[in-house]
């Protein structure tokens, strides 16, 4: 092996003295650029193309972490998790970042001014930060209960430079404090989900229905946003952001402060309502009934038509009807 070595080391050292190789050499290093460069404009645009960014996801070994750089912020994500982490590294812009950007909009519209944004269910922070990164003086709390997410949660914060702004909380949320059951599907992590009893084939029923598929069930206790020493003291001037599969209501409804009427968006989903709720038009009215006693006055549906609501008796009943009882889902924003 070593004679071997020495020979080729002989013939390297002698190819090296021979003017001709030297002259290729010097006029590969001066066009190096021109023959390299016309194949990395053709990799850029090609990667650009988002058809070729989701069979290069959908290729990548699973429990993968990657570092992606957006539009609004960098965000670790990892290839297990099939809805958030893939629309960003497909979309290369942060899960729903369209979504506040609208919602900024409406608030400066309607002459609403917030200083403190509070995220339940925030995953791996996608939401926060964009708020964060497009409002400079914006503080917020990002609260999320699943574990798995809350490191990347905490990551993606980290990464950012907006750990100064930003508290993170590990917990989960609801009317009181009691003992409940939260559930993880696999390869699903903003499904995440909280019953309030343990009916495994109402579970069942609901995962079968939303073709996901059971990972864990743990029994959890849940706190109050009230009760969190985390979070500033709600006030008008307070955004609280929901998007908890289903338990919105149960969040709100432990809110002391929501009588000094902090704006919402939340999450309704009208087939996750008839699939979980015993009697889905009480929930609906209960739901109503919420931000009828704490006279809120208007509710806008976050699609492209962003059609305004009164708030009164029927109002959510109506927008429940445009979204529709398929599978479909739609975003509120109220004040």
């Amino acid at each position: 092996m070593t004679q071997k070595t020495n020979i080729s080391k002989k013939i390297f050292d002698s190819l090296k003295k021979k003017k001709s190789v030297q002259l290729i050499f010097s006029y590969f290093l001066k066009y190096i650029d021109v023959i390299f460069i016309p194949f990395q404009i053709i990799f850029n645009k090609v990667s650009n193309l988002k058809i070729f960014r989701i069979i290069f996801f959908i290729l990548l070994p699973l429990d993968k972490e990657i570092l992606v750089s957006t539009s609004y912020g960098k965000y670790f994500i990892n290839t297990n998790d099939r809805i958030i982490s893939k629309k960003i590294f497909i979309n290369q812009e942060p899960y729903e970042s369209k979504k506040v950007l609208e919602v900024l909009r409406l608030l400066k519209e309607n002459k609403l001014t917030i200083s403190n944004l509070v995220e339940v269910g925030a995953n791996i922070g996608s939401v926060t930060t964009t708020f964060l990164l497009l409002d400079k003086k914006l503080t917020a709390t990002a609260i999320e209960g699943n574990t798995y997410s809350k490191n990347y949660l905490d990551a993606n914060i980290y990464i950012n430079n907006l750990s100064q702004r930003c508290k993170t909380v590990m917990s989960l949320i609801g009317t009181s404090k009691k003992d409940v059951f939260f559930v993880t599907f696999q390869g699903e992590s903003g499904n995440s989900m909280v019953f309030d009893t343990l009916n495994k084939s109402f579970i069942e029923k609901y995962t079968k229905k939303m073709n996901l598929n059971i990972k864990n069930i743990e029994k959890r206790k849940i706190s109050t946003l009230s009760e969190l020493d985390e979070i500033p003291t709600i006030s008008r001037r307070t955004l609280i952001w929901l998007d908890i599969e289903g338990y919105e209501y149960s969040v709100l409804k432990g809110v002391q402060e929501l009588t000094s009427k902090p704006v919402i968006v939340f999450e309704i989903n009208p087939a996750l309502i008839s699939s979980t709720q015993e009697s889905p038009n009480l929930f609906i009215k209960n739901f109503e009934d919420l931000f009828i006693n704490n006279s809120y006055s208007n509710a806008i549906l976050l699609d492209r038509s962003n059609n305004n609501y009164k708030v009164r008796s029927g109002f959510l009943n109506d927008i429940c009807n445009e979204i529709s009882y398929s599978n479909a889902h739609g975003d509120i924003l109220i004040y």
